[in-house]
């Protein structure tokens, strides 16, 4: 327990080293000692055990070396007097502080930072004057416990030397105690702290100690009131609609009204469709009114698919019908400047004054194929391939969902949701979140985000998912320039907190379009799984040479075969095949394959990876073979196949194994997770 009792700062101030390292102390969090002095006649009286150090305490001078104002390694009382007249000379009418040396030992950095956008966050990497340029440090949101102390410190490349690196023990335990003796401070201090800095702490084989501090409190600001994630009943009227309206709907193909309505009722949407339009009577053969209002049955969502200057009455009215949903596709609001953030005022006074939930504006639309809801335009082409599947997709660009949305359809892969979030003036991602963790028809969540709206509704949802999730991230640039006050912001690149955000809720990061698709792809296909040996099977050399190259990136093993298994091996396969990990079996006939697969291989490895580098006929009987002998996870990487791999690509995945066009992308999994999956809960994260 601290002994620190929660308190509040001084809005706006720099503390001095000295008033830091009190309150450090109240916290049990150890530091050296020290004394503060502010005449030569101070020093007299004192009673110090040497070596010491001195240094200026200003709240002005936050990098004290950088100035001049430290002396190190003091000897001597009359070596102390000549090192405090120097310093006295150079900052007078400051307090000056003397400290016992620590001995030398691991250096450490130690910190807390506010985020522009995900709060407050904790960072811990390997420190000193060289933090800025080593860079090897890691994140965590606040509040963190033991355990995700722990995840912390093993991110760092360097965490080797706090495991005993070359017989040179170093007190991890004291390390994390410190982490999270750290992440109480900002509870204490009710969420006062903009930069804690604590560099450096020097860690000893037992305990450790902070040698240098620096406090910055964040300036007192009016907190935006938190309204809490939406419940997915209040959003279930959306994506699982009895009655429809389309406000603009139109006979007009080239129309967004048009295109709209079509794949409506094209889709097979079994509940009612109401078309609004005030210049027609029938829309694609439906009947039309001119407004919502003029219909006198319930109706749970409204598309709005008109001018963004009618947009706001258009909303009020659909709020005063009853209406619980509205999807606005409309675009022209904050994306176009100071008339577009008048309309998205004008529509956000609607929201405070009604009940009534928006998705959007500027958005392609939502899909649900547990009940035909194709409600978006622009997918058009797509819609012969869509299939019924398990993923829950959320995208704030909709090229990136139309492009995800066709790999699935060219893989039969099928999806269960999507949402295309648009300018989110209400419902955001963190809401769609919730709901996808929630619905029953997903097991993988697949989020495509530039940017988080609200970060305290973002990190409450993450902390409730249970299912396997993706998130492709752009815009990875530090948003918002801010003054470097500490080494903590130096090294707290926005992109780097969000990093170390997912890792802190297991959620997977894909770095690229194909890479998103490729790891929902797996998810959905194998789950979660653990991986640390790996066997290869191939047609090809020279792409199992790559599949090497890739499990060695990831952390993976790929133990050799035993030599029973060569033995076998040696009255079943061609004379030229090679017997080793990947074993290349220079051949494409699959029952070569399918006689590998009655061997019984996979007792000694945790994954399979299939290298089918040439038009293999019979591929899918070959894994089909495998998975009846193993409950191991199996991938598959096919090129070169010609209409055969399109065939046969089709038939495995029906089987529920994941193909992918090359072993880079079939690999891309295991350098995703590799052995950090063993962080993962099982139970958690299995579909």
């Amino acid at each position: 327990m601290l002994a620190l009792e929660p308190k509040r700062l001084v809005a706006d101030q720099v503390y001095t080293e000295k008033q830091v390292k009190d309150l450090l102390r109240q916290a049990g969090i150890p530091t050296p000692r020290y004394v503060l002095v502010h005449e030569e006649s101070d020093i007299n009286s004192l009673n110090l055990e040497f070596p010491v150090a001195l240094k200026v305490c200003s709240p002005g001078i936050l990098h004290k070396t950088d100035v001049g104002g430290v002396w190190l390694n003091i000897q001597n009382k009359s070596l102390l007097i000549t090192a405090f007249r120097d310093l006295h000379n150079k900052f007078r009418g400051t307090d000056f502080l003397i400290e016992t040396m620590e001995a030398p030992g691991l250096e450490m950095i130690v910190g807390l930072i506010h985020d522009h956008i995900l709060g407050g966050c904790i960072l811990v990497g390997m420190g000193g004057i060289l933090a800025e340029v080593i860079h090897d440090v890691s994140f965590r949101a606040l509040p963190i416990d033991l355990a995700q102390a722990k995840g912390m410190v093993d991110d760092l490349q360097a965490h080797q030397v706090l495991e005993g690196f070359r017989n040179r023990p170093v007190d991890k335990a004291a390390v994390l105690d410190l982490l999270v003796k750290v992440s109480n401070l900002n509870t204490i201090f009710h969420n006062q702290i903009d930069q804690l800095d604590l560099n450096p702490v020097i860690v000893h084989e037992k305990g450790l100690s902070v040698v240098d501090a620096k406090l910055i409190v964040r300036s007192r600001q009016e907190e935006t009131p938190y309204r809490g994630l939406y419940s997915p009943s209040e959003l279930k009227p959306i994506l699982y609609p009895r009655a429809i309206a389309v406000i603009g709907a139109s006979e007009n193909p080239h129309k967004f009204g048009g295109l709209l309505i079509r794949n409506l009722l094209e889709g097979g949407f079994p509940g009612r469709i109401y078309p609004i339009n005030p210049n027609a009577d029938r829309i694609l053969g439906v009947p039309a009114r001119k407004t919502v209002g003029d219909y006198d049955e319930d109706i749970d969502l409204a598309f709005v698919v008109i001018p963004s200057n009618l947009v706001p009455a258009a909303v009020r009215e659909c709020a005063e019908k009853g209406i619980k949903g509205v999807a606005i596709c409309s675009g022209g609001f904050a994306e176009l400047g100071p008339q577009g953030e008048q309309l998205t005022q004008e529509l956000e006074d609607v929201l405070r004054s009604h009940d009534i939930r928006v998705l959007g504006p500027n958005m392609m639309g939502i899909l649900n194929m547990n009940c035909n809801l194709l409600g978006a335009f622009a997918i058009e082409a797509l819609i012969p391939r869509f299939y019924k599947g398990r993923i829950g997709l959320i995208t704030q660009s909709g090229s990136i969902g139309t492009a995800f949305l066709q790999n699935a359809g060219y893989d039969g892969l099928g999806f269960s949701l999507h949402v295309a979030l648009g300018n989110r003036v209400d419902i955001d991602e963190a809401d769609w979140i919730r709901f996808m963790n929630e619905d029953p028809t997903v097991t993988v969540i697949a989020l495509q985000l530039e940017g988080i709206k609200c970060g305290a509704r973002f990190l409450d949802a993450l902390r409730m998912v249970t299912k396997p999730m993706v998130i492709l991230k752009t815009g990875r640039t530090s948003a918002g320039a801010k003054a470097v006050a500490s080494h903590s912001v130096a090294l707290s690149a926005n992109d780097r907190v969000f990093a170390g955000v997912l890792k802190q809720y297991n959620i997977l990061r894909a770095e690229t379009v194909d890479e998103f698709y490729d790891l929902v792809k797996t998810l959905t296909c194998l789950g979660s799984f653990k991986v640390r040996r790996l066997l290869v099977i191939e047609t090809s050399g020279g792409l199992g040479i790559i599949a090497a190259d890739q499990a060695e990136q990831a952390g993976l093993e790929l133990p050799q075969l035993g030599d029973a298994t060569i033995e076998q091996l040696h009255s079943l396969l061609p004379a030229h095949s090679v017997l080793n990990n990947p074993l290349d079996l220079a051949s494409i006939d699959a029952q070569l394959f399918e006689g590998i697969a009655g061997l019984g291989l996979m007792s000694r490895y945790d994954a399979l990876l299939l290298i089918f580098g040439d038009p293999v006929e019979g591929a899918s009987r070959a894994v089909q073979a495998f998975l009846e002998g193993t409950t191991k996870p199996i991938l598959v990487a096919f090129s070169g196949g010609g209409e055969i791999e399109a065939e046969e690509k089709l038939k495995i995945m029906r089987l529920g194994v994941p193909v992918f066009p090359t072993v880079e992308r079939a690999m891309t999994y295991f350098r995703f997770c590799g052995r950090s999956c063993e962080a993962q809960s099982a139970d958690k994260h299995m579909v």
